[in-house]
């Protein structure tokens, strides 16, 4: 399974790469409305297993993201109260994300059996995770790239933590981090995960020297690894409740697109969102 996992991230990471860098907004825009769209389909079987009512949450989620663009832009990024607007929600819905984690089970009795809630969370995840994408991927239209680096960035963080995570787990895991939720998740691979993701930011901040506070970069790439273990647990909290393993099998070795973009629904929405709040202030 681990052998499957390498190859699989392997090939994926420099399609990834590649595509971040070099598609033009618009193509970016079609790749993630195809990634949300299976992402949409995957996070139906979460919430039910009737195939008339995952068509009926898929078709929903689809909906709200193709309306989407009727309301947002990635044009003018630093005033659009709109975008900063669906963030802060984003942000919101995290922190509450939080508060049901902790809390589950027992937290399970307020939405397990409410379908309606189980899609708004769908959308209050997917959505910002596909505009916080577009957003970052555009914040210089003269360069890029620039853009790009980016989400690479905070690709790379939520990376740094997974991986350090699984390993310093491995080695030295003995205290539950939520054992409910992940059984095999630890207070020393959170720690081993964080101090691989300060590694990442410190090796930015001495090689790149962004145009930004280095305190403020810290804190807020700090904050991002965080953030993407919560994404990470609310997840598995939800296939824990609807009793799979995975949200589906299209990548080898790893599940479904949710599988691999859950860290990142948390991570990138929140990132964004801080980086918004520089540029307004």
């Amino acid at each position: 399974m681990l052998r499957q996992r390498i190859i699989t991230a392997l090939l994926l990471a420099p399609i990834a790469i590649i595509c971040i860098f070099f598609l033009p907004i618009k193509g970016l825009a079609v790749l993630l409305s195809a990634i949300v769209l299976i992402a949409s389909y995957e996070w139906s079987g979460l919430v039910s297993r009737s195939a008339l009512t995952r068509t009926g949450i898929t078709v929903t989620l689809a909906f709200f993201w193709f309306a989407s663009f009727s309301v947002f832009s990635w044009q003018r990024v630093a005033d659009n109260s709109g975008l900063i607007a669906l963030f802060f929600i984003a942000v919101i819905f995290w922190l509450l994300a939080l508060l049901l984690v902790l809390r589950y089970p027992d937290s399970a009795q307020y939405w397990s059996t409410k379908p309606l809630l189980k899609c708004c969370a769908g959308l209050l995840a997917l959505i910002p995770f596909g505009w916080s994408m577009l957003i970052l991927r555009n914040t210089n239209t003269q360069h890029s790239w620039i853009g790009a680096l980016w989400v690479v960035y905070v690709m790379a963080l939520v990376w740094a933590a997974d991986t350090g995570a699984y390993f310093a787990g491995r080695r030295f895991g003995r205290i539950k981090l939520a054992q409910k939720v992940s059984p095999n998740k630890t207070i020393e691979g959170l720690a081993g995960g964080l101090i691989a993701a300060m590694v990442i930011c410190l090796l930015v901040l001495t090689i790149v020297n962004p145009d930004i506070n280095g305190w403020v970069f810290f804190g807020t790439s700090v904050l991002t690894a965080l953030v993407s273990v919560l994404g990470d647990l609310f997840e598995s909290m939800l296939k824990r409740e609807a009793n799979i393993k995975d949200s589906g099998s299209i990548l080898p070795g790893h599940g479904g697109i949710l599988d691999r973009i859950d860290s990142l629904t948390a991570a990138l929405p929140v990132f964004t969102f801080c980086y918004l709040l520089w540029v307004a202030l």
